[in-house]
């Protein structure tokens, strides 16, 4: 099984997912891995998908693409006189996951992120051939931003598998505005609470071949 995972926005929960569904894979035992393929500014992110994977591959394969300034890869990666080739991050990610039955992907920020002048993070995805997941926040807007990047992931003609809403702590969600999103998609939808301090509820609908 291999995943795509993005967001309606930078910040909204990727990572903490990622991870987590790595570390429930493996109890499973499962031979799991989390890669991030593209990262800017720190590597926390990588650092963190590499610890779920128990290390058993390299950081470099993990996100074998970094760059320093924590800006958009597009601008990140013309400030070191770099491009991004979509061909050569396919080349990375299909090396790094030859010997592993079940790989998230984690992108960087949301869906049409611009990795270059020419392609944003859609077009990876497009040529990666794998479903997505997409992780929502909660916070007032979040239904504008979740319909956005909906319809641009069906419109990419990818598989979109269903949406995970991070329930910010403190933060009550209206259960009108689940409904209306349930309504208009027809999407299996389910809820992230804090998964650095409650067991991870893993969603059964990701396993469906659909």
């Amino acid at each position: 099984m291999v995943i795509f995972v993005t967001g309606t926005d930078t910040g909204v929960g990727k990572t903490t997912f990622s991870t987590a569904l790595v570390r429930f894979w493996r109890s499973k035992g499962y031979n799991a891995i989390g890669l991030k393929p593209i990262s800017t500014g720190q590597r926390e992110d990588a650092l963190r998908l590499w610890e779920a994977s128990a290390k058993t591959i390299a950081l470099d394969a993990i996100n074998p693409f970094h760059f320093s300034q924590p800006l958009a890869p597009a601008i990140a990666s013309w400030l070191e006189g770099k491009e991004i080739k979509l061909e050569e991050i396919k080349k990375a990610i299909s090396s790094a996951i030859d010997s592993y039955s079940h790989v998230v992907i984690e992108g960087i920020g949301g869906w049409l992120t611009p990795l270059s002048r020419k392609w944003l993070l859609k077009d990876l995805v497009q040529v990666l051939h794998c479903p997505v997941l997409l992780i929502a926040h909660t916070r007032l807007g979040f239904l504008n931003h979740s319909f956005l990047s909906i319809e641009s992931i069906l419109k990419a003609g990818v598989t979109l598998k269903g949406i995970i809403l991070n329930r910010y702590p403190g933060l009550e969600i209206d259960p009108m505005a689940v409904e209306l999103l349930k309504e208009r998609y027809d999407l299996p939808i389910a809820f992230m609470d804090n998964l650095d301090k409650t067991p991870f509820n893993y969603p059964q609908w990701l396993d469906e071949t659909s």
